[in-house]
Formats: C-alpha cells, sequence, structure tokens
C-alpha cells in the first residue's frame, strides 16, 4: 500500500472523486496514515493462495456491490490484486492498475501470475516505465490503456514511495479523474467513486 500514499493525497484534493480504501490485512499496516477517507480491513484470511483468493473475492465483493465504484485501483502483485481485477472485471466495473508490466519472467511465481492477470483485465495501466509498457505491449495490451509513470525516486531529495514517484502521482490522479469525467453519465453529478485494494 506504500505505492498509493501519494495517489490517496492527491485525490482526498480533488472535488469530483471520492476514495474508499480496502485494505486485505496481509502486507501488515496499510501506509494510509495520512488518508482521511473510509478505510475498510477485509482481514488476514488463513489457508493456501486459493482460500486466501476465494476469501478476498467473497469479501471484496460484497464491499463492492453495496458501494458500485466507478472504478477500482488495484497495486502490488498479491493474492488481493488478483482478487481484485477478477471481482472489478466479472462486476463490469473498470480497472486502474499500479505497477502493470513488472514481470519477474517466472511464471513459477504466483505474484508473476497475479500481475499478469491484473494487467490484463484492467483498463488503465500504470506502468513504471518504457520496459514495462514495452512488456504490455508486447502481451497484445492496447498501448492507448498503458500510461508511463515514472520510477522509484532516487535522489534529489524526492520522496520515495514505492514504484509510484510522488512528482507523478499528480499525473495518476489526473488520468483517473479524466477517465471518471469521461465515464459520468448525463444529469449524473454526484461524485464519482473508486475503492482502492
Amino acid at each position: 500500500m506504500a505505492a498509493i500514499s501519494p495517489i490517496l493525497s492527491k485525490m482526498e484534493k480533488k472535488k469530483v472523486i471520492s476514495t474508499t480504501v480496502i485494505h486485505a490485512g496481509f502486507s501488515g499496516r496499510p501506509a494510509t496514515e495520512a488518508f482521511r477517507g473510509p478505510l475498510l480491513h477485509l482481514g488476514s484470511t488463513r489457508g493456501n493462495r486459493a482460500h486466501q483468493t476465494a476469501a478476498i473475492m467473497e469479501k471484496f465483493e460484497m464491499i463492492v456491490h453495496e458501494g458500485r465504484p466507478d472504478l477500482i485501483v488495484i497495486v502490488g502483485g498479491g493474492n488481493a490484486a488478483l482478487a481484485g481485477g477478477l471481482v472489478g472485471v466479472k462486476m463490469n466495473i473498470p480497472l486502474a492498475r499500479l505497477g502493470a508490466g513488472l514481470r519477474s519472467q517466472n511464471r513459477g511465481k504466483p505474484e508473476e501470475i497475479n500481475g499478469l492477470v491484473a494487467d490484463h483485465v484492467s483498463t488503465l495501466l500504470f506502468a513504471p516505465g518504457r520496459a514495462e509498457s514495452a512488456i504490455l505491449a508486447g502481451e497484445g495490451i492496447d498501448t492507448g490503456k498503458i500510461h508511463i509513470v515514472g520510477r522509484n525516486a532516487t535522489g534529489g531529495g524526492a520522496k520515495k514511495t514505492g514504484y509510484v514517484e510522488s512528482t507523478s502521482a499528480a499525473g495518476i490522479v489526473d488520468t483517473m479523474e479524466k477517465f471518471l469525467l469521461r465515464a459520468l453519465k448525463p444529469g449524473r453529478h454526484e461524485k464519482k467513486s473508486l475503492s482502492a485494494l
């Protein structure tokens, strides 16, 4: 969740986006201390990866069904990213994927498969760099969906925030906002909402 902190900060300043963060409970405390919006915890799930993914899907689907977000943001390559991606695509809710195109080239790792599936079901893909963008395009993903957002800040006093530079957070939020405004149906004036898992 560390990668999403600067993005949440930018979202809170937007009047058109209402955000709820859903934490799956696997990576300890979510890096959302400064976030003042709704924060839901799914709670840790025991069992093997299949049981964990199924339990997250079941809990997340109930939240999504009740809240009907306009966009789901998924982060990382864990079971929560896979579960969130599958719930979103099955419920016909657009997905934004942070860390798109990150590959280890080791299909024996569950995170590799989770990330690959999450990327392929997503509507907006935020790739750290050109290499990841090329991987996505090489896998047949429409290049119009891919947005290069930058890598770790490595110096110059920039704040390290996972794989998203704090300076690129504004660009990510602007892209999401433009997408949500285009998706706004005529006559609908309420805030667009998104859930981040």
